[in-house]
């Protein structure tokens, strides 16, 4: 089983279902570096991880030639956040 969705429009989500699930970073073009809509798009896969009592291990990945690149600051700063503080998700986590 091949269960693919796209969580936003950062981030795949597949589950394989024999118990492990996939969830790929797809933002090639700046190397997957974390922008606000990458965190949002990976605490989704993640929450719907943990909600899915099926699968036990999480696989992350990145698409492209970059794992994670890490803090995408031209976006931050293209948003006004020239502190370079990472944007608040905390509404978005769901401690597990």
């Amino acid at each position: 089983m091949n269960d693919g969705a796209k969580m936003g429009d950062y981030v795949n989500y597949t589950s394989s279902g024999v118990g492990i699930v996939t969830i790929g970073i797809d933002r090639p073009q700046r190397l997957n570096a974390k922008a606000g809509d990458v965190c949002s798009d990976l605490a989704g896969g993640f929450i719907r991880f943990a909600e899915d009592d099926d699968s036990f291990v999480a696989i992350l990945t990145g698409t492209g030639r970059a794992f994670f690149a890490g803090m995408d600051i031209c976006e931050s700063v293209e948003r006004g956040n020239t502190t370079m503080l990472p944007p608040d998700i905390s509404s978005l986590v769901n401690p597990f």
